[in-house]
């Protein structure tokens, strides 16, 4: 449960940082992604040695935008999980109230 509550407020600290979606618009999912894994490699230092200009803005964009739907997934997937684990004890449960 503890699990749980951790992952239900990181949504909230991702979405104070900065809201990525106004800026990746038209770019593509796959490009994004790709943007995010080059990101996810990059140490610190590298990000802060990148010349090239709104590139370092661009990786971290994406990388954020990555960590957000990653984390929703994560929190979907959580209930789901949590959901079947309910219903199937709720069914054994029945199962021995008819017997």
């Amino acid at each position: 449960m503890q699990h749980i509550r951790q992952w239900t407020m990181r949504p909230a600290e991702l979405d104070a940082v900065i809201d990525p979606k106004s800026f990746l618009g038209g770019v593509a999912h796959t490009k994004i992604r790709q943007f995010a894994a080059e990101a996810e490699r990059m140490q610190s230092g590298d990000l802060r040695d990148l010349t090239q200009p709104g590139k370092r803005h661009t990786l971290l964009v994406c990388f954020l935008f990555q960590a957000q739907a990653e984390t929703h997934d994560e929190l979907v997937e959580m209930f789901l999980r949590r959901m079947r684990k309910t219903r199937h004890a709720a069914r054994e449960r029945l199962r021995a109230l008819q017997e």
